[in-house]
């Protein structure tokens, strides 16, 4: 501990000097002027009034109601009265975005109600954009703060989710006339700081909120500097990557730290630009979703929903932007999706400095329909905003949510208001579902200067290592390791569609040393049994039954999930952490979830895991899950596993014993021998009935 420790100083003490001035001084700044506040309003009265025109903008661009304009109209021009926006930001850059809110509100309020302003107010909100743009050019102590953090020379425009940029195309649109010198420094400082759909389709943080910010300042951005990214395929496959990774019961998904995030107002965009029937589907289902739980879009984050102004877009009737491409269908109907699982890659580092193609989520999808099994894998720790997510599962759902991340709200009163909200690195790894060790002292004590986002510290390795992975037509699965504070932890994760879905957690420590693998389970425990470490849990009327596998080495342990801190999820908050823990410097874990009805604990046995496979016993059905890891610890020898007379090279399969025969399902194979007789298999992945 003390030579990691000696070494850790020595990397230290050969930083650039002037980059560890730069952060003293950050430093020093925060603690002289960071914990007051400059605005010139309390922050809950801010909150206030920015949440109460986000809806009243909201019911505009649904409705298209002239009172409800009239009503913007007073706020916008209270607001330019006021001069809001034009004062110092503090640590709390993001205000830059919603003055950026208040322009886009403005243009369409004048492109679709031409009439609404006259000369006079519109060139008293044209002087209020000037000076909005002249203090997004001014320099303020937290820029120096994040020249450090990005590595960048000192500017002022915000770089977060490129705000900044986003923000002065809309400013440039509205000052083009008033201002034509500020304007195109404006418009300069855009284009040559840009990436968004130049280079990207994702934004780098990990957080679905943080990408819905993302697209619309690309949207904008795009609309008003440079038309033609509007339609190309970064931008397309923005909205693909939320489509593939949105559950199939189109309900909400967050992460890092939100838990209720909907989507719908960025998905009809989507719709909108790319003339998608299946992502009218999932915007449609979304807003259903949406309207049956009585639920709006909010966000911990100040945020606006533009694409709501596209809600009515109808892809029988309105060709859309790309109505000039001649390949393009004249009538689209509504499609659900088809995609199944995926392994998804994206950006993921600085904003301005992304690395591509890096891992990113692992999603396992049995089908469209509510009741399908679907599951989320994160797989990545590398972003600003991200949190201690590799190889732990967001989500995992079949007809209701059963397990979810335990996030709750949380603030450090002590900080600036731009880094009070518990976030990121200081996300518990404990709160997700997945490995877990304690964190050492020293670790947990550098910790606090996620503030400055100084990462010389950092515990978790930035990404799980993705060893394999297949999507077929029957066994879904991937196995993932993840080497953390010398420990291994691999993950198999098989989906066999809608029968049932596995995780097996093998661990392997330099030492013996207390580890756990821990789940959080959403819905109330219908019935437990005790001695085969089985629960039926049952959620908003749907049950699933879920069997915890230890090795004979590891305990389990069942905790209510009370907590004094309010949860982010109103819908699915955990109820129960489960922790099987081991002291040992090997073990492994399984945890199986299947199907239920209220009699399954009665029917159901599952045989104790062993090196070769897992027995799943009930009424009317038994299969046998084998897997092999090409090195014999899940599943013999020679790549072969081997189990109740089945011998078989294929990485994952299932033998399903039923009444009249033997039906053997897999995946990756060239090989099976079942009873002492070789069966040809035609296809690397399938079934084939044995006799």
């Amino acid at each position: 501990m003390l030579k990691k420790t000696l070494n850790r100083i020595r990397k230290l003490s050969r930083l650039n000097k002037a980059a560890l001035l730069l952060l003293a001084a950050s430093i020093l700044i925060v603690l002289l002027f960071g914990f007051q506040s400059i605005f010139k309003m309390p922050a809950s009265e801010s909150a206030a009034m920015d949440k109460a025109l986000t809806e009243k903008m909201d019911a505009l661009f649904i409705s298209k109601n002239n009172e409800k304009a009239n009503e913007v109209k007073k706020v916008l021009l209270e607001e330019a009265a006021s001069l809001r926006f034009t004062g110092p930001v503090n640590s709390y850059k993001f205000s830059q975005s919603q003055a950026m809110q208040r322009g886009v509100y403005y243009l369409y309020l004048d492109e679709n109600y031409p009439q609404l302003f006259d000369e006079q107010e519109k060139n008293m909100i044209k002087q209020w954009f000037v000076k909005i743009t002249k203090r997004a050019f001014t320099i303020e102590w937290s820029d120096f703060y994040y020249a450090v953090a990005f590595q960048k020379p000192v500017t002022a425009p915000y770089r977060n989710q490129e705000n900044g940029v986003a923000a002065l195309a809309v400013y440039y649109e509205i000052i083009k006339d008033a201002d034509p010198e500020l304007a195109a420094k404006a418009a300069n400082y855009a284009k040559r700081n840009a990436i968004l759909w130049r280079g990207n389709f994702k934004n780098a943080d990990d957080s679905i909120t943080y990408q819905k910010i993302w697209i619309y300042n690309a949207y904008y951005f795009s609309k008003y500097l440079e038309p033609e990214l509007l339609s190309n395929e970064n931008s397309k496959k923005s909205f693909e990557h939320l489509l593939l990774q949105w559950p199939s019961d189109c309900g909400t998904l967050g992460y890092n730290p939100d838990s209720d995030v909907l989507a719908y107002d960025v998905l009809y965009l989507g719709t909108y630009l790319h003339n998608s029937p299946e992502l009218r589907w999932l915007a449609d289902c979304n807003y259903n979703y949406a309207q049956e739980k009585g639920l709006k879009l909010e966000s911990f984050m100040p945020e606006f929903h533009p694409g709501l102004q596209f809600i009515g877009y109808n892809l029988t009737e309105s060709p859309g932007i790309m109505a000039n491409n001649e390949n393009n269908p004249e009538n689209l109907p509504l499609k659900k999706p088809q995609t199944g699982s995926a392994y998804l890659k994206a950006a993921a580092g600085l904003t301005q400095f992304p690395t591509y193609d890096m891992p990113d989520k692992i999603v396992f999808r049995a089908g469209w329909d509510k009741d399908d099994f679907f599951a989320l894998l994160n797989l990545r720790f590398d972003a600003w905003h991200s949190y201690k997510a590799p190889n732990a599962f967001v989500t995992l759902r079949k007809g209701s949510t059963f397990i979810s991340e335990d996030m709750v709200k949380s603030e450090r009163s002590w900080l600036p208001k731009g880094r009070a909200i518990v976030r990121d690195e200081n996300i518990e790894r404990e709160r997700l579902n997945g490995f877990y060790i304690k964190e050492k002292i020293l670790n947990r004590f550098f910790r606090i200067f996620d503030i400055f986002k100084f990462k010389l510290f950092e515990s978790m390795p930035k990404y799980a290592d993705v060893i394999d992975f297949a999507d077929t037509e029957y066994i879904d699965y991937a196995r993932t390791e993840l080497a953390w504070q010398d420990w291994k932890n691999t993950r198999t994760s098989i989906l066999f569609k809608n029968n049932f879905f596995a995780v097996i957690d093998e661990n392997a420590g330099r030492k013996a040393e207390e580890h756990n693998v821990i789940w959080h389970t959403v819905g109330t425990i219908n019935k437990k049994v005790q001695d085969s470490n089985t629960l039926l849990l049952e959620n908003d009327g749907n049950l699933l039954a879920v069997k915890f596998l230890p090795d004979q080495k590891t305990s389990l342990l069942i905790k209510d999930s009370a907590e004094d801190a309010e949860p982010y999820s109103k819908l699915s908050p955990p109820t129960n952490d489960i922790y099987l823990t081991s002291n040992d410097k090997y073990s492994k874990m399984m945890a199986l979830f299947l199907p239920a009805e209220n009699d399954v604990l009665d029917n159901l046995n599952v045989a104790q895991i062993t090196d070769q496979c897992v027995g799943i016993e009930s009424a009317n059905i038994t299969y046998w899950l084998l897997v092999n890891d090409d090195k014999g610890n899940l599943g013999g020898t020679n790549n072969n596993a081997s189990c109740n007379n089945l011998t078989t090279d294929a990485k994952v399969s299932v033998l399903e014993k039923s009444t009249d025969n033997f039906v053997f399902y897999y995946a990756n194979a060239t090989y099976v021998e079942f009873a002492g007789r070789n069966y040809a298999l035609s296809d690397r992945n399938g079934k084939i009935t044995l006799t």
